[in-house]
């Protein structure tokens, strides 16, 4: 398997989890300051 290939991948991978959590922490934010 290409080392290359694999890192991208898993950047692909770790970027999407950063946006999903971004989100989540996005709406933590608004939930607390509306509270």
């Amino acid at each position: 398997m290409n080392k290359r290939f694999a890192a991208r991948r898993f950047e692909r991978l770790y970027i999407l989890f950063s946006k999903r959590m971004e989100r989540r922490m996005l709406r933590l934010v608004a939930f607390l300051l509306l509270c």
